[in-house]
């Protein structure tokens, strides 16, 4: 390797006679030179990451090519950038002028100028020639992964390995973005994964135009998964994400990865973002760096996951209302035009995407699909997301240099690799410019050539229309901007063209006749030529204009409704009711009641096998009631699904070990928790009274937090239990047992400051577990066995406590029952039962509540096999002689799912 530095004289020099002046461009042959670059003179309006960029891949390309490089680099007086007269320059105002905070105010300066590392790491994976050994690069991006807390993919045009269908890279690319939790941006390029992985953010451009969105998404890791993107609001989320400040790095610089099978010369990052590059094939390198993560960590699925993947519900949410908006602005729009020309056509680019979206969402055949440059593929990448993907086939589109030449040459040469009628989206100036190549489509041949159909749609807005949409269309006639950028073609007529080459042709000017029209051009398999006949371009300009403020009005009032629901609501906490009359919903004239409280993931369901028992055994006067605590069941949801929306964008991190959301869990502590469930008896139910309280387990700490409040005076909520009330308490824990008269010593003091800061690290970590699987769970979209699958291995784990007593072995007809019920609890409620996990762990408040029991009025059951608790009970009973204490043979922790009617029993007892 060799990297060859030369200085030359500026372009104005330059075969000018000029002294010093030779040429130097390409001064080597190209037999050796590996690469060459002709670097201009240096000022600040080229950004210094254009000069760090080429220094990188110079030296990368001198080590990978083995030979030499050539640098030429230009210098124009003064040479050095001092202040003062330019040498030999006589002009008015020539003076120096360079500013270098200017200079080097870009995306990803300060990452490296503070940290030492390259500019760009790069990294080149073969796997296959590796034998699956696992490359540096997976490593590395492994580890970028598990440390993330915020990643993002984006995916642009993917280049499929030699020899495999594109298929191949887009299950990859699904399967890992399940996989590590992260939430994709998908480009047009790689359409295919929208409508196929529900892992993808519906209509991302607009969620990027709001500028609250924008501003706040601010991920910590982009894994770019193909090149070039056509989005210009994703790009502009890199660059801001990428420009690393003082202020960042406090909380991590993003970095930028991109994952592409390079040319040997090629260099792809446009705006030097890119700080880590990857060469390899998509699919092999994905699954390597999977194999790497299962090497880093035991459990994949809670060990990396993105606060970001809610963003997905996000694009739900917005993607219901799109269809109407796009009709509404275009109704807006039109409408002032046929007040003008009745016979004004009303149909809108927009509308042809959203017909086509619809169209492939509900085909029941695979139609391929090509998409042409300028307009149309920029409405498809705002507005083409099908519900479902079997309607449409592979995607292409012929990036190359966004030109608008020899479309449907392309597009046939496409159609005809697939092997099926194909589907074009064209502009009406790009079919004019390539017109000709529809003589290889005639009707007449495309049976009898066995040659594969294409229905070209041909949106007509009368010209170049992207054109309208930049800022020399404000200046019309000052610049002939119809003669050299309009370029019209309102003389054209596709309707003869097609008849000349004997293509079949539609038209369509209204959304309703254009829907007619796709289907019937469809339905009749032969190559078409279907004219969208649009409304003209700036009336199109109009229109996109009026989708961007509906959408944002419409994403701003979800953002303002959720940060209204994220005021605490008052919890109506949901009852059930049991008679000896079976179970029942109804009250009667009962005159004394006994409250039944479930534990953790339970629910008030959760009695229903001991409730059955308890009418039997209990006198009628006795009402029994069982209750759903706050996060648990059908109570009021503590995170709304809105809230989860907008916590990560407000920077609330909720992953991550010590930066957890607390400001739902201050709220639902255990006194809290006990203050709504007596708040909402009395007042919801009306309950002035408790007799007898059964808790199990959380519902047993609950039960022992109302009597202590209920004994203080300071507590001026309603006071449903008295001295005289019964408590039963299921594996619960009592709290500290240091005895009632002992002196607490500093000995003392330090292990159980010790024990409660170790519990409240394990409840916050399993809290954190939870978020990031209800997180993954959200990437599943609907409800599916992966979210299932996701909650099994947590529910397997958590049961694998040794306070269970190997519930799934000894006892498997009630460790199913169990976790069915688990299941549907987790997946519907897990957020809120973090909330509960942390805000009510026996490591927050007070840890003496056995010291507020009259012992007397106390039954703590247990079971045998569950050794931490009955210790506990043992201990409580060495104190208050007067406790009885019952210990179940053969049992666990969960003794209200395995011997309901022996707790019954002595529940009556």
């Amino acid at each position: 390797p060799m990297l060859i530095i030369t200085a030359d004289r500026p372009y104005e020099n330059r075969d000018t006679g000029a002294n010093q002046a030779v040429d130097q461009i390409k001064l080597y042959s190209s037999s050796y030179v590996r690469w060459f670059r002709d670097i201009p003179p240096p000022t600040d309006d080229i950004p210094v990451s254009v000069a760090l960029s080429d220094a990188n891949h110079a030296v990368k390309m001198a080590i990978q090519q083995r030979g030499p490089v050539h640098l030429n680099v230009q210098f124009r007086e003064n040479l050095a950038p001092d202040g003062g007269d330019i040498r030999n320059d006589n002009r008015v105002d020539s003076i120096v002028k360079f500013n270098g905070f200017r200079f080097t105010d870009v995306p990803n300066f300060y990452r490296w100028s503070h940290s030492g590392e390259q500019w760009t790491k790069t990294f080149t994976e073969n796997p296959v020639m590796n034998q699956g050994i696992l490359g540096n690069g997976a490593c590395e991006i492994a580890n970028l992964i598990l440390q993330s807390e915020r990643g993002i993919i984006v995916t642009g045009n993917l280049r499929q390995q030699a020899g495999k269908e594109m298929e191949v890279e887009i299950d990859a690319i699904a399967d890992f973005a399940q996989k590590i939790g992260f939430p994709i941006f998908a480009g047009i390029q790689s359409g295919n994964l929208r409508g196929r992985s529900p892992a993808v953010v519906p209509y991302a451009e607009h969620l990027l135009k709001h500028p609250w969105v924008s501003k706040n998404i601010e991920p910590d890791l982009i894994l770019q998964i193909g090149h070039p993107l056509i989005s210009t609001e994703i790009p502009n989320m890199i660059r801001r994400c990428i420009r690393g400040t003082e202020t960042s790095e406090s909380e991590g610089v993003c970095s930028h990865v991109l994952i592409h099978p390079h040319h040997s010369q090629e260099r792809s990052d446009p705006d030097f973002t890119v700080t880590h590059r990857v060469s390899a094939d998509i699919a092999p390198f994905l699954s390597s760096t999977l194999s790497a993560l299962e090497t880093m960590t035991d459990t994949l699925s809670t060990a990396c996951g993105s606060d970001l993947a809610t963003l997905t519900l996000l694009g739900r949410i917005v993607g219901t209302k799109i269809p109407s908006i796009i009709d509404k602005a275009s109704t807006k729009v039109t409408s002032t035009l046929v007040s003008q020309e009745p016979s004004s056509t009303t149909l809108t680019e927009p509308q042809v995407v959203l017909k086509l979206s619809d169209y492939f969402s509900g085909s029941n055949t695979s139609i391929p699909f090509y998409i042409s440059n300028s307009m149309p593929v920029r409405d498809a990448e705002f507005f083409l997301y099908p519900k479902r993907m079997f309607g449409m086939g592979a995607v292409s589109v012929n990036r190359g240099a966004s030109g608008i030449d020899g479309i449907f040459s392309s597009a046939e040469g496409f159609a005809e690799a697939n092997g099926a009628h194909t589907m074009l989206l064209i502009g009406d100036l790009a079919a004019l410019h390539d017109i000709g190549s529809l003589h290889s489509l005639p009707k007449t041949q495309t049976k009898s050539a066995n040659r594969s159909p294409l229905t070209s749609v041909v949106v007509n807005n009368d010209g170049g229309g992207i054109f309208s949409f930049l800022p020399i269309a404000q200046h019309g006639r000052d610049v002939n901007f119809e003669e050299f950028w309009g370029t019209p073609t309102n003389s054209f007529s596709f309707e003869r063209a097609a008849e000349a080459f004997g293509v079949s042709y539609k038209s369509a000017g209204s959304s309703d006749d254009f829907k007619v029209a796709l289907d019937a051009s469809i339905y009749q398999g032969e190559s078409t030529i279907l004219e969208a006949k649009v409304v003209k371009r700036d009336a199109n300009v109009r229109v996109h204009k009026e989708i961007t403020v509906q959408v944002n009005e419409y994403i701003s009032a979800i953002l303002d409704e959720a940060t209204k629901k994220q005021q605490q609501v008052r919890q109506h906490l949901p009852i059930k009711i049991f008679s000896s009359n079976d179970l029942k919903s109804t009250n009667d004239n009962f005159d004394k009641t006994l409250l039944l409280i479930h534990g953790w993931m339970g629910d008030k369901t959760e009695w229903d096998d001991s409730a059955l028992t308890l009418t039997k055994l209990m006198p009628s006067n006795w009402s029994i009631i069982s209750i759903d605590l706050c996060g648990h069941g059908e109570a009021p949801p503590i995170v709304q699904g809105l809230q989860k929306v907008i916590r990560p964008l407000q920077r609330i991190r909720t992953s991550g070990t010590g930066s957890q959301d607390k400001s739902f869990s201050s709220e639902y502590t255990i006194d809290s928790v006990a203050q709504y469930v007596m708040h909402s008896l009395a007042v919801d139910h009306g309950i002035d009274k408790i007799h007898a309280v059964a808790g199990y387990s959380l519902g047993g700490r609950v039960a022992m937090a109302m009597n202590r409040l209920c004994l203080a005076s300071t507590y001026n909520g309603p006071k449903l239990i008295t001295d005289h009330t019964k408590m039963i308490l299921l594996s619960t824990n009592p709290g500290l047992m240091s005895g009632s008269t002992e002196v607490v010593t500093s000995e003392i003091l330090r292990k159980v400051n010790s024990d409660r800061s170790k519990r409240m690290k394990s409840d916050e970590r399993i809290a954190t577990i939870m978020r990031t699987l209800s997180k993954r769970a959200d990437l599943c979209g609907i409800k599916s066995s992966n979210e299932h699958e996701l909650w099994n291995e947590f529910l397997d784990s958590w049961y694998n406590s040794p306070i269970w007593g190997d519930i799934k072995i000894r006892n498997p007809s009630s460790y199913r029952k169990m976790i069915e019920k688990r299941l549907d609890s987790v997946c519907s409620r897990a957020e809120d039962l973090a909330v509960i996990l942390e805000g009510c762990s026996p490591a927050v408040g007070t840890n003496l509540e056995w010291k507020f029991m009259k012992p007397s009025n106390v039954l703590v059951i247990n079971g045998k096999l569950d050794e931490k608790y009955s210790r506990l009970s043992t201990a409580w009973k060495e104190l208050q002689e007067d406790l009885r204490t019952v210990s179940v043979e053969n049992t666990g922790h969960a003794i209200l799912t395995e011997t309901p009617s022996f707790v019954a029993e002595q529940i009556a007892d």
